[in-house]
């Protein structure tokens, strides 16, 4: 939360800086058993963040527009919603080019190796020799530092979302449903000239290739409907 917290600053100073609307706050609402909504209201005020626990007549009243059942539990806070992905990376990219930084794109880093001096990087046909690397490679990480003796415990998954055409829910809030029992949970936010973006919280067991082709999944994208059908009213999936 507390690194949420920062970005949120960070992002806002960008957008300040540009030309373009890169955020778009609306708030976030967290569904979850009792339990897990205390632990997360002490998580986001240790961070300084105002929030608002509700029960299902709160969550009711405030957001008519998404269904409840009259156990529900929810915590919703103000300081979140959705970054715009394709200004933010257009705001980054002038702001590095601004600070001196040299970009090189498309070009695939091969290896990654330490030197009398720091580190070689080995991207495309180039070498570039550097103090240090940032290594923020995604499913691809392990591939770059497992040579350097750095092996990480992680495990990628392709995670499917599907966008709703639904342009009336671009002023609903975030939502995370939290899974409980085993069951993956569901998150979702508005998207500006879209409608709503919808997905599962966590990726299947089966090792995954990031290299591999890879398609949408027609079975998880009807689990988003019927889920959909429980929550909020949206519309038809887009394309």
């Amino acid at each position: 939360a507390a690194l949420a917290m920062e970005a949120l600053g960070r992002w806002s100073e960008l957008e300040r800086e540009g030309r373009e609307r890169i955020l778009h706050l609306t708030g976030q609402l967290d569904l979850a058993r009792a339990g897990a909504v205390a632990a997360l209201a002490a998580g986001v005020g240790a961070a300084g963040v105002g929030c608002e626990p509700l029960d299902a007549a709160g969550i009711r009243r405030r957001f008519p527009g998404i269904r409840v059942d009259a156990r529900a539990c929810g915590l919703f806070h103000d300081d979140a919603g959705t970054v715009l992905a394709d200004a933010a990376m257009r705001a980054l990219t002038a702001a590095a080019l601004a600070a001196g930084a040299e970009l090189r794109s498309p070009a695939r880093v091969r290896s990654i190796a330490a030197t009398a001096h720091g580190v070689r990087v080995a991207a495309g046909e180039d070498a570039v020799d550097a103090d240090r690397a940032v290594v923020a490679a995604g499913p691809w990480t392990d591939e770059l530092v497992g040579p350097l003796g750095l092996h990480l415990p992680l495990a990628p998954g392709n995670a499917q979302v599907t966008y709703f055409d639904a342009p009336e829910l671009v002023g609903l809030p975030a939502l995370a449903e939290w899974g409980t029992d085993g069951e993956a949970g569901v998150y979702g936010h508005p998207v500006p000239g879209v409608g709503y973006k919808l997905g599962f919280d966590a990726a299947g067991d089966d090792p995954w290739d990031p290299d591999a082709p890879a398609g949408p999944v027609a079975a998880e994208q009807a689990r988003l409907e019927e889920w959909v059908a429980r929550r909020p009213r949206c519309g038809r999936p887009g394309a």
